[in-house]
C-alpha cells in the first residue's frame, strides 16, 4: 500500500498513463573515425528507463569503448565513433516504465563515396566555360560537400583542377572553369566529394573555346 501511495503521488489524477513509444531515424550513416549520434526519441508516462544493446549486450561495455550515452527527458543519444567494420550494424534502444516496454532497432550504415555527377552541356567563352551538370544519383548516404572539376587542352598530359562549394554549385547546377586559351579544344570532367571521400569521376566532355571577341 505504501508503494501505491508513493507512486500515485507522482502521477497527477485523471492523467492517462501509457507505455513507452519510440521513434527516430532508423538508418544512420557515417564512416570510420566520424562520430555520430543515434537518436532514440522516447514518449512515455510515467517516464521510462532507457537501455541500449548491441548483439544482446548492454551498452556501454568494455568491448565498446568508442560508445557514450547521453540522456535527456525526451530522448537518448548513443554517440558512436566507429573505428572498424565491426561498429556498423544493429543497435537496440529499449525503454521501460511500469505500464510496459518497447524496443526499436537502429542500423549504423557505412557511408560510401558518391557516384559521378553527369555533364549535361558546356557553354564555352574565349577564356572561361560554364559546365552544366546533374548531381550524382547516389550521394553515398551523407551530404556532398564539394565538387571537383578537372580540365585539359586536348593533347595535353596534365589535368588542371578546381574545387567548388557543393551548395553554390548545386543551386545553379553550374561550375565555371577559368584561365582557358581561346579557340582551343578542351576536355572537362567532374567528381563529387562527401565526408567519406572523393567519388568516381564523370566521363569527359569536349568543347572548343570561342575566339577573342572584337578582333
Amino acid at each position: 500500500a505504501t508503494y501505491a501511495a508513493a507512486s500515485s503521488a507522482l502521477v497527477p489524477r485523471g492523467s492517462h498513463m501509457y507505455a513507452p513509444k519510440l521513434q527516430g531515424p532508423v538508418a544512420v550513416y557515417t564512416w570510420e573515425g566520424n562520430q555520430v549520434n543515434i537518436t532514440c526519441e522516447v514518449f512515455a508516462y510515467p517516464s521510462a528507463t532507457i537501455s541500449w544493446f548491441r548483439d544482446g549486450q548492454l551498452l556501454p561495455s568494455s568491448n565498446y569503448s568508442n560508445i557514450k550515452i547521453y540522456n535527456t527527458p525526451s530522448a537518448s543519444y548513443l554517440e558512436v565513433t566507429p573505428d572498424s567494420e565491426n561498429d556498423f550494424g544493429n543497435y537496440n534502444c529499449t525503454a521501460v516504465n511500469r505500464i510496459g516496454q518497447e524496443s526499436l532497432e537502429f542500423i549504423l550504415v557505412q557511408a560510401d563515396t558518391p557516384s559521378s555527377p553527369s555533364i549535361d552541356q558546356v557553354e564555352p567563352y574565349s577564356s572561361t566555360a560554364q559546365v552544366q551538370f546533374d548531381e550524382p544519383e547516389a550521394t553515398g548516404g551523407v551530404p556532398i560537400l564539394k565538387y571537383k572539376a578537372e580540365w585539359r587542352a586536348v593533347g595535353e598530359e596534365v589535368w588542371h583542377s578546381k574545387w567548388y562549394d557543393a551548395k553554390e554549385a548545386s543551386m545553379e547546377g553550374i561550375v565555371t572553369i577559368v584561365g582557358l586559351k581561346p579557340e582551343t579544344t578542351y576536355a572537362v570532367r567532374l567528381a563529387a566529394l562527401n565526408g567519406k571521400g572523393l567519388g568516381e569521376i564523370s566521363a569527359a566532355s569536349e568543347f572548343k573555346t570561342q575566339p577573342v571577341q572584337g578582333e
